[in-house]
C-alpha cells in the first residue's frame, strides 16, 4: 500500500493483524494511534511501518467530514507556516543522505496525496501517480518513491509548489463533495481491492496531515545540516 513511503521508511514491514486499531470512537484517538506509529519509526530504524495491511479495524471510525477537514487544514496550515520559514536555497540545495532535497520531500507529499484524489474518484492510484506496475506491485517504497523522485526531480520549485497546491485544493474539494458515510466506508469501495476492509480515512490521514508531520522533521534535518 503507501500511507507511509519516504526514502527513510522505505518499504513495509507485514504485520498485517497484529496492530489493531479498536473501537475507534473520533478522529483524535485515530491520529493519536498514527502518531505512536511515526514515533516509532522515527526513534527506531528497525521500526519501519507502512499501515496498509498493519491496521485490522473491528468497529466504526465514526470520522466526521468536518473532523477530517479540520484535521486536514491545521496540518496543511501549520506545514506550509513551516516551509515559509525556509529561502528558496534551503528547499532546492542541501540534500540528506539519500539525495533527497527538500523539494524532493514536498515533490512526494504531493504526488502520494494525487493518489488518494484519484482513489476517492474511483480512479487508478497507480496511474494517477505514473507508477509503472513493476514498482507499485514491488510493495517496496525505496523503489517506488526512487521512481517518483528521479521522475520529478527536474521541476522547479515553482513548479513543485504550485502542483502541491493544485492536488490539495482537489482533495480537499473532494472531501468536502463526500457524506461521513463514504469518508468511513472500506477502502475496496473507492478501489478493486476486495480484501482491503480498512476505512478509506485511515489513507486520507496519512496521505495528508499524518505525512506532512512525517517529513517536516526530516526537511528540518536536512536544513539543519546545510
Amino acid at each position: 500500500m503507501e500511507l507511509y513511503h519516504s526514502s527513510q521508511t522505505a518499504f513495509l514491514v507485514l504485520i498485517p493483524k497484529v496492530i489493531l486499531l479498536r473501537t475507534l470512537s473520533n478522529l483524535k484517538e485515530m491520529i493519536l494511534c498514527l502518531t505512536d506509529l511515526r514515533n516509532a519509526r522515527l526513534s527506531s530504524p528497525r521500526l519501519k511501518l507502512g499501515l496498509l495491511g498493519a491496521f485490522s479495524v473491528n468497529d466504526d471510525v465514526n470520522v466526521t467530514k468536518a473532523e477530517l477537514l479540520s484535521r486536514i487544514q491545521q496540518g496543511w496550515n501549520d506545514f506550509q507556516a513551516y516551509l515559509a520559514t525556509l529561502t528558496p536555497e534551503q528547499k532546492t540545495g542541501p540534500t540528506d543522505a539519500a539525495g533527497w532535497s527538500v523539494k524532493d520531500h514536498i515533490m512526494h507529499l504531493a504526488v502520494w496525496e494525487k493518489g488518494i484524489v484519484a482513489l476517492l474518484n474511483h480512479e487508478n492510484r497507480r496511474e494517477a501517480m505514473d507508477l509503472d506496475e513493476a514498482a507499485w506491485e514491488s510493495h517496496d517504497y525505496d523503489i517506488m518513491n526512487g521512481v517518483i523522485r528521479d521522475r520529478e526531480a527536474g521541476r522547479t520549485l515553482d513548479e513543485v509548489m504550485q502542483v502541491f497546491r493544485d492536488v490539495h485544493s482537489q482533495l480537499v474539494a473532494r472531501i468536502g463533495a463526500m457524506s461521513d458515510a463514504e469518508i468511513n466506508a472500506p477502502y475496496s469501495d473507492y478501489a478493486d481491492d476486495p480484501g482491503n476492509d480498512n476505512p478509506v480515512v485511515v489513507y486520507i490521514v496519512g496521505n495528508t496531515f499524518e505525512h506532512y508531520a512525517e517529513h517536516q522533521p526530516w526537511i528540518e534535518a536536512i536544513v539543519a545540516g546545510a
